[in-house]
């Protein structure tokens, strides 16, 4: 009588999902931070341009000292703030273009 094959062939898929299953509780879009870009300006004010080319401010310093929020400013947000993050636009930036 043959053994079955699929014994550890079951077992590694078995793995595998619950390593996947693990690894997307970590980073789960329910606690995804949702961050909404306000304006096309590329600009950096306080404190996303302090200290060198990549600024301090995390996501919590949003929006900066100019009430506004840039692409720019989000990404270096993003950067300094663990976490998974989401990034959207404000509604009046639809099918408008930066100068």
């Amino acid at each position: 009588m043959k053994k079955p094959v699929f014994g550890v062939f079951s077992l590694f898929l078995l793995l595998t999902l619950a390593g996947c299953l693990a690894l997307g509780s970590l980073a789960s879009p329910a606690a995804a931070k949702t961050i909404v870009v306000t304006t096309l300006d590329d600009t950096t004010v306080p404190p996303f341009n302090a200290d060198g080319p990549c600024g301090i401010g995390t996501i919590s310093d949003l929006p900066g000292t100019d009430g506004l929020i840039s692409l720019r400013e989000v990404n270096i947000a993003a950067n300094n703030t663990e976490g998974t993050d989401t990034i959207a636009f404000a509604p009046s930036l639809i099918a408008r273009t930066g100068d």
